[in-house]
């Protein structure tokens, strides 16, 4: 059985189309988990409204609501301890699976009994896609074959963070051995597969778009101009940079310093661009940080 998680913050817009999504998977050994983290708009009341649809659709559905929010650490670790499944799929509440995405991955990894997830190719859509439309997108998470199989796999994504999250499926067994996320963190899923790939899980991959990542400008993850970008890009830097801190042991030290730099130096530019002084002052401060380092280190 596959259990699909969906943790949902502030989506009213686009909950629908994501359980229109589930609701078509053409595999039907599964349940569905949804975790509303104190909504302020009518997401809860859209996801109520759906329950009885649900509920014909799918072995199990759990819905719950955080009465304040939690965060998306918090919410996925609550979803996971009700999940039973042999696969676990998260998807955030404003994307979109294609049918046949949970069937071909289950059939992939029944087939590679060694690889621990699976990944595949993303449409990208603007906020206006929806469902019907999301085949019109032109866009891909991936214009060339990844080899997520190579040597170096580890480096690469404490460098890039190149694993497509709302495309990847995987097994419950590597939650169980190597724990549930970090809710310290913001950025729970690149913390996530460093530590897949630092005890040796494999990642295999399929060449198809299965599934449809929204570009949505009040993302956790946007760094898209609004009232709440200082907010956002705060909350999203110091994540970063307490997992490039965290897993810094297991690169090069000029890796290390590069990927630091890159992340400072990315929201510095983001501050100075939006007037956000808050954000450049974190940032200069950072930098600051890192020069006291270095020359205490003689370098």
């Amino acid at each position: 059985m596959v259990s699909i998680l969906v943790p949902c913050y502030n989506h009213e817009n686009y909950i629908e189309d994501c359980l229109k999504s589930l609701c078509e998977q053409t595999y039907q050994d599964v349940e569905l988990l949804i975790n509303d983290d104190a909504s302020k708009d009518n997401s809860w009341r859209v996801i109520c409204d759906k329950k009885q649809e649900l509920e014909r659709r799918f072995h199990k559905v759990y819905m719950h609501r955080n009465e304040n929010n939690q965060g998306i650490t918090k919410s996925l670790n609550h979803l996971l301890q009700h999940a039973t499944g042999e696969y676990i799929k998260i998807l955030a509440s404003d994307d979109m699976l294609d049918p046949m995405y949970i069937e071909k991955c289950v059939d992939y990894m029944e087939q590679n009994e060694d690889i621990d997830a699976v990944i595949t190719n993303l449409y990208i859509g603007e906020e206006s896609v929806n469902y019907s439309t999301r085949k019109d997108c032109t866009e891909f998470y991936y214009g060339s074959y990844p080899d997520f199989l190579g040597e170096g796999m580890l480096e690469r994504v404490y460098q890039m963070d190149d694993i497509a999250a709302p495309a990847t499926i995987v097994r419950k067994r590597v939650y169980d051995q190597i724990g549930w996320y970090d809710e310290k963190l913001n950025v729970e899923d690149w913390d996530f597969w460093l530590r897949m790939l630092k005890t040796g899980k494999r990642f295999g991959y399929i060449d198809e778009p299965l599934g449809t990542y929204r570009k949505n400008a009040n993302s956790a993850s946007s760094t898209v101009a609004n009232k709440n970008l200082e907010r956002r890009c705060l909350r999203i830097l110091k994540s970063e940079l307490r997992i490039i801190d965290k897993h810094k042991s297991c690169v090069n030290p000029s890796i290390y310093w590069a990927r630091r730099n890159r992340t400072v130096m990315g929201y510095f530019y983001i501050a100075v661009n939006n007037h956000l002084k808050k954000l450049e002052l974190y940032t200069r401060y950072q930098q600051l940080i890192d020069k006291w380092i270095l020359i205490r280190n003689g370098k």
